[in-house]
């Protein structure tokens, strides 16, 4: 077993977006009664359930949120209220800020309780390995549920990754060693990697953009695909980080009420502060579908923002986890 391994195993036994505040909620249910009324969804074929509202720890949570004392007690209250995905990424946040949240806030108290995913921009197998450990080390946990490939919107990319000395090699061998359970990809535009992806990795699980603003080649040809093939897919970008709100009187709630009313597992929004959290899992216990009507109506709210820019993460070069 290699030293990386064994550097996991000294871990594990040494621990354990703006404009949602429209909806203002306080208080909510107590515990028990919260966790049961949050819904969940199958994720894919993976035999796992994700909450419909899905913690995210991006630029929001790790940059815009400043305050540790609210970081903490964010996370406790998310457990209070039923959420169970939790989502982060080796890039978002200064040196790490969100992976280590999660390693003081998270893991040491409910670590069993949830189900942690993790991202990675790295393409060969070396980085990914370096990236990987230190990520296990900021997260304080030996295992993650669900590791993405991040990011991937060119071509070139994918190639990369696959190819000799490609970062699936590094993520097959951690998948072997059980220090991870399931495979997925994240990207923004390109529809054709994420079938290749689907097709020649076998994955798990897809993340990108479900919104109002409808990116065609991903809802159209990937959102399908990723059904008929039994992936999950988790939805992001649910108000193109809060550009959305606003424009021809949309609302953030019923922007995310829309994400949720796709054929995906659940919807994946950004927290800077206790009140979106509220707003959020309020959202999703109160959740009831859209119908195509009210879907086309929004739709038709937002559609400028095909051309004014408010769709900042189709542009090239956009990283993930950067405030925009």
């Amino acid at each position: 077993m290699s030293s990386n391994v064994s550097r996991r195993d000294f871990i594990a036994g040494g621990v354990a977006g703006v404009g949602l505040t429209s909806l203002g909620t306080t208080g909510g249910p107590a515990p028990a009664e919260a966790a049961e009324a949050m819904p969940k969804r199958p994720l894919g074929q993976t035999g796992e359930m994700a909450s419909l509202f899905a913690f995210g720890a991006g630029s929001r949570y790790a940059t815009i949120l400043e305050d540790e004392e609210t970081a903490e007690r964010i996370i406790h209250r998310a457990i209070e209220l039923g959420v169970s995905y939790f989502d982060t990424a080796y890039a978002y946040g200064n040196k790490q800020l969100s992976q280590k949240r999660y390693g003081w806030y998270l893991t040491p108290t409910y670590r069993n309780q949830i189900f942690l995913t993790n991202k990675s921009n790295q393409r060969t197998s070396d980085e990914f390995m370096r990236e990987f450990d230190e990520s296990l080390e900021n997260l304080k946990t030996d295992k993650i549920d669900l590791m993405y490939f991040h990011g991937v919107d060119e071509m070139k990319d994918l190639d990369t990754i696959m190819g000799k000395g490609g970062a699936l090699e590094a993520m097959r061998r951690v998948v072997d060693q059980k220090a991870v359970r399931f495979i997925g990809m994240t990207g923004h535009r390109n529809a054709d990697a994420f079938i290749k992806a689907i097709d020649e990795i076998g994955l798990d699980v897809v993340m990108f953009p479900v919104n109002a603003a409808r990116e065609q080649e991903l809802i159209t040809r990937v959102l399908p695909y990723a059904q008929k093939k039994g992936v999950g897919v988790m939805a992001m970008k649910t108000t193109a980080q809060d550009n959305l709100i606003g424009k021809g009187g949309a609302k953030a709630p019923e922007l995310v009420r829309y994400a949720m009313s796709m054929p995906v597992a659940g919807a994946v929004v950004g927290i800077p502060s206790m009140e979106v959290l509220e707003s959020c899992c309020e959202i999703a216990r109160n959740f009831t579908p859209m119908g195509n009507q009210e879907k086309a109506i929004l739709e038709k709210k937002v559609v400028s923002a095909h051309y004014d820019g408010s769709l900042y993460y189709l542009c090239q070069g956009y990283r993930d986890g950067e405030v925009v």
